[in-house]
């Protein structure tokens, strides 16, 4: 299925629901690595560095910027999950609306050009 937005045919953007589709699982799990690889490195500096190892003065210096990295490598993962969320409501609407489109054409009662009914 390949939609058509725009303009007469051979213009305007063209969208294939299903690349739609494969992309919005390739942001997924590109999503949930890293969700997996910052869960295991937060495992390692934010509680065995930070909570039970290191104390003091730079420890403490050092947390906030951990923290404050940790914060935006998790607002990164959520525009990730955002974004393929997006992709596939994309995907979905395209269809619906080709599907839509189809019936409506379906149901057109148009004159017998031959005159014949």
């Amino acid at each position: 299925m390949d939609g058509l937005v725009g303009g007469a045919r051979g213009e305007g953007l063209r969208v294939d629901p299903e690349r739609l589709l494969e992309a919005s699982r390739f942001v997924a799990g590109k999503a949930q690595e890293l969700r997996e690889r910052l869960d295991k490195l937060d495992g390692t500096i934010g509680q065995r560095l930070l909570v039970e190892g290191w104390t003091g003065k730079a420890a403490k210096g050092y947390d906030g910027s951990w923290t404050d990295w940790k914060t935006g490598a998790d607002s990164m993962v959520s525009a990730l999950d955002e974004s393929s969320t997006k992709l596939a409501e994309a995907a979905n609407t395209y269809v619906a609306q080709d599907e839509e489109n189809r019936g409506d054409f379906l149901r057109l009662t148009l004159p017998d050009p031959t005159g014949r009914a």
